[in-house]
């Protein structure tokens, strides 16, 4: 009986840490958001549903090419550094 009541104290402080209810929802948002953002492409009219998709394959090469970009500009101040 002890340890189902020490169990139940341990839950309880786990729904009740404003940080979990945090993290619950951004990982419904994580899954959901793709899921929405495809049904929206989908219903879309003909022309524009490619439009979309290119653009989004595009802004998402961009930004890796500047998220690479930044990474290899970091490691090279660091060398200048050392």
């Amino acid at each position: 009986m002890d340890s189902l009541r020490e169990t139940f104290s341990a839950l309880w402080a786990i729904l009740t840490c404003r940080w979990y209810w945090f993290i619950v929802a951004s990982v419904i948002a994580i899954v959901t958001a793709p899921f929405f953002m495809l049904m929206l492409i989908i219903n879309l009219p003909p022309p524009w549903n490619a439009i979309t998709v290119f653009l989004l394959i595009g802004g998402w090469g961009i930004v890796a090419g500047y998220k690479d970009w930044t990474i290899f500009k970091s490691k090279e101040e660091k060398k200048i550094k050392r």
